[in-house]
């Protein structure tokens, strides 16, 4: 099984249901208790919002990229972000990434596309806004 990264911290509630939901759908698909390979490097929401207030986007995008390097530095095959509001550097971000990264915001619109929604709602920050 590969070993899955995320970068937790930016959305910590979020951070807390990426990993029940990621653990609860591997035992469902697996059919047993089991606990995936899965490590989260905790990053600081209050450094990301700074970097968004000042329109600091490059400083945004190195932040990330550490806590991704450091991710790659521990045996993860691919990551993602458990906050919405990083997307904002999602590109920039997954150009200068080591490991695959899985955008949250292209698996939602793949979801909805799925389902035949045309509209959706999303709420969030400032910055996300």
């Amino acid at each position: 099984m590969k070993k899955l990264g995320l970068i937790g911290g930016t959305g910590p509630e979020s951070t807390i249901v990426y990993y029940r939901e990621l653990t609860h759908g591997v035992q469902k698909r697996l059919g047993r208790p089991f606990f995936p390979r899965l490590t989260v490097e905790s990053l600081s929401v209050f450094e990301v919002l700074p970097f968004c207030a000042r329109g600091e986007l490059d400083g945004l995008t190195a932040y990330l990229l550490d806590g991704v390097r450091a991710l790659a530095g521990s045996g993860c095959d691919a990551a993602a972000l458990t906050g919405i509001t990083p997307h904002i550097v999602f590109e920039r971000l997954q150009e200068a990434s080591p490991i695959p990264l899985v955008s949250m915001v292209q698996t939602a619109c793949d979801a909805a596309r799925k389902r035949g929604w045309k509209r959706i709602a999303l709420w969030g920050t400032t910055p996300t806004m």
